[in-house]
């Protein structure tokens, strides 16, 4: 698959002077304490879920086009425990921590599966060695995430945006059949493609977050208290279904004339939540 969002931003946080608190007076000489303040501790929990569909014709390098008509539903939890310097409205990100996922703790999110068939026709393709077809399916597949810029705080203003990881990729078997030379005859040839082999479709990295947070809000948000964004494709994420309005999920790359990629179903909706723990 193309076009995988890869994010290289930098946690930007607000430098703050450290308090000074007035300790009173001793032998005529005003004294000044400074006591160290604890940082603000938070869990920020994204998790989600979706479909997608898609149908595509694609002429690779090698003049033979190949269908592909897929679909499929993914679903994800993400954890983090993040430290704030907190001082009046103004907070600056300390430390993030991974606590788990993105393979969601329990089932009412639903399962990560693919499903896809195609092929590559004789009437097409002259070359017997890319001729054939495919009816492949993940069932059971395992969502993975980039580890080390899964959750990013990018300052703009007095806000934040914070860009939560859904899902990167999947491992897990592929079963079916493959009679196409070229794929090894083996569905496990669209592993790496997962989840939407033959086409430049990425419903999985389009539903990571993008969500605005303000900086009094996090820095005021009381102990023990917490808030809760909701979530929808093209509302709080990084992609939406008008991406593919000019070039449906063909990609960049040049095409032949008669290849088309259509999406037939893209949908998601989540939350993104942050609870003050200490």
């Amino acid at each position: 698959m193309g076009g995988r969002a890869a994010w290289v931003l930098g946690i930007v946080g607000l430098v703050l002077a450290a308090g000074a608190l007035p300790a009173g007076a001793a032998g005529g000489h005003t004294a000044r304490a400074h006591r160290r303040r604890k940082p603000h501790e938070f869990d920020l929990i994204y998790r989600g879920s979706g479909e997608f569909g898609y149908d595509s014709a694609v002429t690779p390098s090698n003049g033979c086009t190949k269908t592909t008509t897929g679909d499929g539903t993914f679903a994800f939890e993400q954890e983090w425990d993040v430290l704030a310097k907190v001082s009046g409205d103004s907070a600056k990100i300390t430390k993030i921590d991974y606590v788990g996922g993105p393979n969601p703790t329990g089932p009412e999110l639903g399962e990560n599966q693919a499903h896809f068939t195609g092929g590559t026709s004789s009437s097409t393709c002259n070359v017997p060695f890319y001729v054939g077809s495919f009816d492949c399916t993940g069932s059971n597949l395992i969502p993975t995430s980039i580890e080390g810029v899964d959750l990013i705080f990018a300052k703009k203003g007095k806000r934040f945006i914070v860009l939560p990881e859904g899902i990167a990729g999947y491992k897990g078997a592929l079963t079916g059949s493959d009679t196409i030379d070229a794929d090894g005859q083996s569905c496990d040839a669209y592993k790496p493609a997962l989840p939407t082999p033959n086409s430049a479709f990425t419903p999985i990295t389009d539903s990571w977050g993008k969500i605005p947070v303000k900086e009094a809000t996090l820095a005021n948000l009381k102990k023990g208290h917490h808030f809760q964004v909701s979530i929808s494709l093209g509302h709080y994420t990084t992609g939406s279904l008008s991406q593919y309005n000019a070039r449906g999920c063909l990609g960049i790359e040049d095409h032949n004339p008669s290849d088309h990629c259509t999406v037939t179903t893209d949908d998601f909706s989540g939350t993104f939540s942050v609870h003050r723990v200490r």
